[in-house]
């Protein structure tokens, strides 16, 4: 559904509240849950015990950083200051692309293009065929650089969090509000096929700049307006003074209505809450992480970790692929990583599931067995 109609959730006391996510005409988007519908392979082999190759690789080149995000879920790990080898990576695409994968990430507890060699690892990409993408906090100093973001990727989430320098600073720590919307500004000038995204990740610091920030990234260009409430529980922050009750989340869903209200043919908004409850905490409605292997998680201190929401915690740790990306046969589907796929990881995760809709998907339609939908009834 593109709209939903949700009885108590995503609104004040139980109300009957209606959340507008993205437009009517725009339904086939990479935010709507039915995406995951298109890896039913995926869901039937995890279903017959089996678990598939995973069609997306995040890769997590380095935990540099130039800012001080108050809302950094990976704040607790940079102190590490871990980056891969630049040989390592090239090894490891060649092996992910030779093992089925058909997209990389470029990610991080830091930002991936301070890696000393982004571009050559981002060309690699390219040339093994895999689509490539890039979660970027914008703060790119070399203009040729977010030109090639522009030229290689399929999208590219630019994270601003702002719509003012002020704002920006004050959660932020750091002047570089102008670089980034200029960064931005260049993806989308050199974009060949590439997605360019203002995010927005809400919390009380900036939860009243989201239409200024909506209109700011439509001036400047950007595909699409990315809005979405802050994860206040996740393992890797350091920072714990935000509370779920010092968002106003009345005043926030009047001011996705105004974001949508400047949505067009070619500038699109999405409002993402259907992971979230009422009060804008996320929710988990799965018994099992069906959707996890649907990605592998190539961290930067050499491990691979069971999903993107918990890393750097031992007890999600399935293996190592440093010093040799192959070793990552010898785990992945092995013993410690269908403990965890077929185990009760759900209920010891207290962070926001990335993947939370697709486990569903998986569980109530192809490993329950109860065909609710009448799947041989087109």
């Amino acid at each position: 559904m593109t709209q939903e109609k949700h009885t108590g959730h995503h609104g004040h006391s139980g109300s009957e509240v209606f959340i507008r996510e993205w437009a009517d005409g725009n339904t086939f988007n990479s935010f709507n849950n039915w995406k995951g519908l298109l890896y039913s392979a995926s869901y039937e082999k995890i279903a017959r015990m089996e678990v598939p190759v995973p069609i997306q690789a995040r890769i997590d080149p380095t935990l540099k950083c130039p800012l001080s995000c108050e809302w950094c879920n990976s704040a607790r790990y940079r102190k590490n200051k871990h980056e891969l080898d630049t040989d390592h990576i090239l090894s490891t695409l060649n092996f992910l692309s030779k093992w089925g994968v058909k997209a990389v990430v470029w990610a991080g507890g830091g930002e991936p293009t301070y890696h000393p060699h982004f571009q050559e690892l981002l060309q690699r990409n390219a040339e093994l065929g895999m689509d490539a993408a890039i979660l970027s906090n914008g703060v790119i100093h070399n203009p040729e650089v977010a030109e090639r973001i522009g030229q290689l990727c399929r999208w590219a989430g630019i994270s601003i969090d702002a719509g003012t320098e002020e704002t920006y600073i004050k959660a932020k720590g750091c002047a570089t509000f102008k670089l980034a919307i200029d960064n931005i500004r260049t993806i989308v000038k050199n974009s060949r096929n590439c997605n360019v995204g203002y995010k927005f990740l809400i919390s009380p610091v900036n939860q009243h700049e989201l239409y200024t920030a909506c209109k700011l990234a439509k001036d400047i260009g950007a595909n699409d307006f990315v809005a979405r409430p802050m994860d206040m529980k996740h393992q890797g922050m350091l920072n714990t003074k935000f509370k779920i009750e010092d968002l106003n989340v009345g005043f926030i869903l009047k001011e996705f209505e105004k974001c949508h209200e400047l949505e067009s043919d070619d500038f699109h908004v999405y409002t993402v809450v259907h992971k979230f409850d009422k009060d804008l905490d996320h929710s988990k409605h799965f018994k099992q992480c069906y959707g996890a292997p649907l990605r592998i998680h190539i961290a930067t201190d050499g491990a691979v970790y069971f999903c993107d929401d918990q890393y750097y915690q031992e007890k999600y740790k399935i293996g190592m692929h440093s010093p040799d990306p192959t070793n990552i046969l010898s785990f992945w589907g092995k013993k410690k990583h269908r403990g965890l796929l077929y185990g009760n990881t759900p209920k010891q995760c207290k962070t926001r599931c990335c993947v939370g809709d697709y486990c569903i998907q998986c569980e109530r339609l192809f490993v329950e067995d109860s065909d609710p939908m009448c799947m041989r009834y087109p």
